[in-house]
């Protein structure tokens, strides 16, 4: 059963630095983002972002961008049940699955492939 939409405040989560790795650093000035913001500005974070207990993005992190960008200081969320500092391992397959239906470069697929054979992998 998914948990509760809470309302956080932005200074409350933080985005993970397995996402940069796995994916690519969110730039701020990219036209999809600022067009994000647009729209977040207009209509509000429309999918919660999904956060562990201890404040780690899992999914939103561009949301979490376009929120930052419109000035909010509240979004709605969704906890996970774990906090990344317990279990790094079972963050990073999270992570993944949570992105798995994301359009990827070859290189991003690559890398979710090598957390799937070897997690500890995935951080070098």
């Amino acid at each position: 059963m998914p948990a509760a939409v809470q309302d956080l405040p932005v200074e409350a989560i933080r985005p993970s630095p397995e996402n940069d790795r796995l994916y690519r650093a969110i730039d701020p000035d990219d036209p999809e983002i600022v067009a994000l913001a647009e729209s977040v500005a207009e209509f509000g974070v429309r999918e919660p972002i999904v956060v562990t207990r201890d404040g780690w993005i899992l999914s939103g992190h561009r949301r979490y961008v376009a929120a930052l960008l419109a000035g909010l200081n509240c979004v709605p969320c969704r906890i996970e049940p774990l906090r990344r500092s317990d279990d790094l391992d079972r963050f990073v397959r999270l992570l993944r699955e949570y992105n798995r239906q994301r359009t990827k470069s070859l290189d991003e697929q690559l890398r979710e492939e090598v957390i799937s054979l070897d997690p500890q992998a995935a951080y070098q």
